[in-house]
């Protein structure tokens, strides 16, 4: 955090900042520690791109580049619509997936994928016909305005949904986001009730979180397209049921922490 003191004729400032000659203008942080300094009048613009260029502030995006944001919006959104249609028509996703866990319970969880990323599009694509719940709208202009603020894709926990080519990368990156979405609010993962263990297992929130993950690689990821939705999805589905109970374990080992690798993320709160 920083703040700016205008410096005129103010006695106190011009002796505790030593100024001689008179500045316009100080940079200081909350502390009062000196960061930079503009002598004379300074042009509004070069104090600005300062602020941008040395992380102080967020550059506010151009029109033209807000208009283009928008517009891939538009267009994914209008591609899901199109396969939803489709696909829940034919009852065909398209993609099949190469085989299911050896435990009953798990691999019956897994076998419900066809449903559940048809639930994840449909959630995705109700607005473009204007039926979407309120929830689903706030849920989507919150991945948009987290997309805009280009500093989430340096975040340690997201910067994989941006870069990597490798859908076994993401499969891995999305589930474990995936489950921290299902169990951020539990306080104390040591003594894990049976409830909120079923809470993280329960598809519907399974099915929001990966939908929601899913989405946004598409939309942040140039090696990823729309296309690979339901690939991405089906296997991110039977990952996360597969390998929850050693997640879980590795969570437990490492306490209420590991809630710190995820700190910002785009499902956080």
């Amino acid at each position: 955090p920083i703040k700016r003191v205008d410096v005129e004729a103010d006695e106190d400032i011009v002796h505790k900042y030593h100024v001689n000659n008179l500045p316009k203008l100080i940079l200081v942080d909350l502390n009062g520690k000196e960061i930079k300094r503009w002598k004379g009048v300074t042009d509004p613009i070069e104090i600005n791109n300062y602020l941008y260029d040395n992380g102080y502030a967020e550059r506010p995006k151009r029109a033209h580049q807000q208009k283009a944001s928008d517009s891939k919006f538009k267009q994914i959104d209008l591609k899901l619509a199109s396969q939803f249609t489709l696909e829940s028509l034919s009852d065909d996703l398209g993609y099949i997936p190469s085989g299911f866990s050896d435990d009953f319970y798990v691999s019956e969880l897994q076998k419900q994928y066809k449903h559940y990323c048809l639930m994840a599009k449909s959630n995705l694509v109700m607005d473009v016909v204007g039926q979407a719940h309120p929830f689903m709208i706030a849920l989507k202009n919150h991945v948009k305005s987290y997309i805009a603020d280009t500093k989430n894709s340096s975040n340690n926990a997201m910067k994989y949904l941006y870069e990597s080519a490798e859908i076994s990368a993401l499969v891995q990156q999305i589930g474990m986001l995936s489950l921290h979405a299902n169990m951020k609010h539990i306080k104390d993962v040591a003594n894990i009730t049976r409830e909120e263990f079923h809470m993280a297992m329960e598809p519907e929130n399974v099915c929001l979180a990966i939908g929601l993950y899913t989405y946004y690689t598409i939309l942040t990821n140039k090696n990823i397209t729309v296309d690979k939705f339901n690939q991405l999805f089906v296997e991110t589905w039977l990952d996360y049921y597969e390998k929850i109970q050693v997640r879980w374990l590795m969570i437990k080992m490492r306490g209420n922490s590991w809630k710190d690798d995820f700190k910002d993320v785009l499902l956080d709160d």
